[in-house]
């Protein structure tokens, strides 16, 4: 039901007569409860989509082999002086 049906059907409503009154109420309680089933769905939706992009990003966070590889480059460009060390250092990176 639209904003101006919804006034057409108050304008139109006889509020003294029961059966009016009741047919209103039945059309307005199951217009806001389909929108709130849409609000319900729609959120649904949101929090789920949240939910994977943190958990993503936690992950990312959370893995230690990032810190790991990132040490491992920095030892290399700092401590690999001759082809020995060069040699010994491939060993590591290929583990």
């Amino acid at each position: 039901m639209g904003k101006r049906q919804t006034f057409s059907w108050l304008s139109k409503t006889n509020f003294s007569n029961n059966n009016d009154f009741r047919a209103l109420l039945q059309s307005l309680y199951a217009t806001f409860k389909e929108f709130k089933m849409h609000e319900q769905i729609e959120n649904e939706y949101i929090i789920g989509l949240l939910q994977q992009r943190s958990q993503t990003i936690y992950n990312v966070h959370s893995d230690n082999k990032l810190s790991e590889m990132l040490s491992l480059f920095e030892k290399g460009l700092k401590n690999v002086k001759n082809e020995y060390e060069q040699l010994n250092y491939a060993k590591q990176l290929k583990e």
